[in-house]
């Protein structure tokens, strides 16, 4: 077994200690580095040079005009063949190789596939760890799938959010199950539920993100990296220029103040005159909607779609993001209230008061829709979630929907309320996760310190290395709760 890390901006410091306590245990290691930053950071912790491909190395290769070869074509083929999703797609999905022309990006792929491929053969790699948030990890993601190996990512369970599971692949409709289940995995399942059914308990890093336009201290160091090592950065797309993160934090706040003023936002009322669509907004970008949503990630033609075969009786009222404020512009809530139907209620408003009340809840990916499943009211997601038992249905596409396949799936939400099998479902799901999966967190030291604490990183060390030697074993099978 070897396992690969992808490093993730300021979670690389989590992943270092993760890393080395797994290496401590048997497991060899090996790394992608995106930035230059980054590998000096791994090596001047004492991993070794030949154990870390530093992609910035390539980027003078990938940033010239680019002709694909008959090799490349037949590489990226290959790697097509099995995976995910298709490799232009990575570069639509990555929130800012999206935003550059894709004269700028023709190299991109190609030249990173190749790279990552080949160091992952010859260090051996059998299980790759980290986010799906950048091309990198995606590419990587795709690269290990098309070899019979797989890529990995630690997350919540979300319901506890306290425990850790894995999410294999690129989205988060699979959590790998590698445990069984017993008593004591009930007995917490039980707990978790009463936490959200009777206290409306949210999850620890809701909490945690609150307030994103304050003042944070950790920006003035990155500014000082940024000056210091700027010219180290130009290949390392998943950190913006100095210059562009101060434009983007002045303009999110100069929004947020718009939009606070702007009175587009209502409270909602007590007693609704017609039924109700809830449509949960996500924070974006994210990779939660980005990633998970796919081609279904513009929420704003989503609600869109939604209002064109929602009976006329209903409206959709639409909730921003509490951490949301700041990231779009006023214009967009401007066309958001032009669609029919459409109420926007406050942000700060009660979640939790509003779902009981709705024909649906519904958004791309959000785990207040697991909630929602798990309190007994009816939810869909527009992206395939691993939490699909405790839904009406996931992967809704509206695009694709007719009326009557709108009435129908209405009617089962009315039926969702009222089915006599639903508590026992939703206990043993919530058993089956907390089965496959440990207590422990996971983050960045900046955000949240306690990630890097020696017994949180043992607990999550400990499960991941449970992890890898289950899932190599012989005749091992790897099963997703969710489909």
């Amino acid at each position: 077994m070897r396992a690969l890390f992808v490093t993730n901006q300021l979670k690389t410091q989590f992943y270092h200690a993760l890393a080395s306590r797994m290496r401590a245990l048997g497991v060899p290691v090996s790394w992608i580095s995106v930035s230059e930053r980054w590998t000096d950071y791994l090596k001047a912790e004492g991993w070794r040079d030949d154990d870390i491909l530093s992609l910035p190395r390539f980027g003078a290769e990938w940033s010239r005009p680019w002709t694909v070869g008959a090799q490349d074509i037949a590489r990226l083929a290959r790697i097509e063949a099995t995976a995910e999703v298709g490799l232009k797609n990575i570069l639509v999905m990555d929130r800012e190789l999206s935003k550059k022309p894709s004269a700028e990006t023709e190299g991109y792929i190609p030249v990173v596939t190749r790279e990552i491929e080949r160091f992952v053969l010859e260090k051996g790699v059998t299980h790759g760890f980290g986010e799906p948030t950048w091309a990198p990890e995606m590419i990587t993601s795709e690269v290990l799938r098309a070899h019979g190996r797989s890529y990995y990512m630690h997350h919540p369970v979300r319901i506890p959010s306290s425990r850790v599971g894995f999410y294999e692949g690129i989205f988060h409709d699979t959590l790998v199950e590698f445990a069984p289940a017993g008593d004591t995995s009930r007995t917490i399942a039980q707990e978790a539920i009463a936490a959200v059914c009777e206290r409306g308990q949210r999850p620890y890093y809701f909490a945690r993100n609150m307030n994103p336009h304050r003042f944070k201290r950790h920006w003035l160091n990155e500014a000082s990296v940024a000056i210091a090592r700027g010219g180290e950065a130009r290949h390392d797309h998943s950190v913006p220029g100095l210059l562009t993160r101060s434009r983007r934090r002045i303009v999110a706040r100069r929004r947020a103040a718009q939009v606070q003023r702007s009175g587009m936002f209502i409270a909602p009322p007590a007693n609704a005159s017609r039924p109700f669509v809830l449509i949960l907004l996500h924070k974006q970008p994210e990779a939660s909607v980005d990633v998970f949503g796919g081609a279904l990630s513009n929420q704003l033609e989503v609600i869109r779609a939604l209002a064109r075969v929602l009976p006329y009786e209903f409206e959709i009222w639409v909730k921003e993001h509490a951490h949301s404020l700041g990231d779009r512009a006023l214009s967009y809530y401007r066309d958001l209230a032009c669609i029919p139907g459409v109420r926007l209620i406050d942000p700060n408003a009660d979640t939790f008061g509003l779902i009981p009340r709705a024909a649906l809840t519904a958004s791309v990916a959000g785990t207040a829709c697991m909630e929602a499943g798990v309190m007994g009211y009816p939810a869909i997601t527009f992206g395939r979630v691993f939490f699909a038992p405790l839904l009406v249905s996931d992967g809704v596409n509206p695009f694709a929907m007719t009326r009557a396949g709108m009435s129908a799936l209405l009617e089962r939400g009315r039926c969702w309320r009222d089915d006599p099998q639903r508590q026992a479902r939703t206990l043993d799901f919530i058993t089956g996760c907390v089965a496959q999966s440990g207590e422990g967190r996971i983050g960045d030291p900046v955000s949240d310190p306690t990630c890097i604490e020696p017994s949180n990183i043992e607990r999550v060390a400990q499960l991941t290395v449970e992890l890898m030697r289950a899932t190599a074993a012989p005749g091992s099978s790897q099963k997703g709760r969710a489909r």
